[in-house]
């Protein structure tokens, strides 16, 4: 079986109909404070989606807007916003969320919750988003 049709098969639901390169995605956007409870610009966010539970191994995502898995960077409110596609077909997710700052220090990281990822096309359910605020610990 050729792995594309491997890919479609697996991203289908029965009464979706079929594509050639099925994705699903999932939104998560929040805010990293330092211990103080003050905004952190420029920490380094990285995002696992982990299927069904927080224990399991992290499924296969990249941000769509780089194309890789890479972290994302709080802006100067210690905002990020990081859209998540996967190959994997619809599923739920628990989300861990961990941040770090460049200069070093211990990483703050916040799970459980929850998010699921809906197929891209066709859409036929709202995408769904949640917000994760992580809080670095006292250095």
């Amino acid at each position: 079986m050729s792995a594309a049709l491997l890919v479609s098969g697996a991203c289908r639901e029965s009464t979706a109909p079929t594509c050639d390169i099925c994705t699903t995605s999932a939104a998560v956007a929040g805010r990293v404070t330092d211990a103080a409870g003050r905004a952190v610009a420029g920490a380094l966010v990285t995002v696992e989606a982990r299927p069904h539970s927080c224990g399991a191994a992290a499924a296969l995502t990249w941000l769509s807007e780089r194309g890789s898995p890479g972290p994302v960077a709080t802006d100067g409110s210690g905002m990020y916003v990081a859209r998540l596609r996967s190959l994997h077909g619809p599923f739920d997710a628990c989300l861990v969320v961990t941040a770090v700052v460049p200069a070093g220090g211990a990483p703050g990281v916040a799970s459980g919750a929850r998010v699921r990822f809906t197929n891209e096309y066709p859409r036929l359910e709202r995408a769904d988003s949640v917000r994760v605020d992580v809080a670095l610990p006292t250095r």
